[in-house]
């Protein structure tokens, strides 16, 4: 079911597409992509919205003052990009708990021994070392 109001379909789009995040431009056409689909026209491969429609679409200024709002006063959605969140005055420490970082000493470790866990083993140039399987023998004629 789609959302009826602008607040939730700036939430939903906030949630599902990560990267909208950061740009107020790319959070509002991907409404429109999502939610407007029959007012984007084609042209050749690109869309494009034709000023008729812009007044069935909403303007920049609301999905701006919502998306501020998430982030500002909710604390969800945060921008994924450091330089984003700084540039709109959000707390270095407040952005990384909420992307799941942390500097816990111990958190820290565990998140190292996991990552190292789960990298795959490195290949060392001997053929079939990756798979522990023996070279092949080579006949000599």
């Amino acid at each position: 079911m789609h959302p009826r109001t602008l607040k939730a379909k700036v939430e939903r789009v906030l949630k599902d597409y990560p990267e909208t995040r950061d740009s107020d431009i790319k959070l509002r056409q991907q409404i429109i992509r999502n939610y407007y689909r029959n007012r984007i026209t084609y042209v050749g491969n690109e869309e494009a919205l034709l000023f008729r429609d812009e007044f069935d679409v909403p303007t920049q200024e609301p999905v701006k003052r919502w998306r501020a709002k998430f982030q500002n006063e909710f604390n969800e959605y945060l921008p994924t990009d450091w330089k984003v969140a700084k540039q709109r005055g959000i707390e270095r420490k407040k952005w990384e708990e909420a992307l799941g970082y942390s500097r816990d000493p111990a958190v820290v470790r565990e998140q190292k021994q996991m990552i190292s866990e789960t990298q795959p083993p490195k290949f060392d140039g001997e053929q079939g070392a990756l798979f522990n399987v023996p070279p092949k023998r080579r006949l000599i004629i």
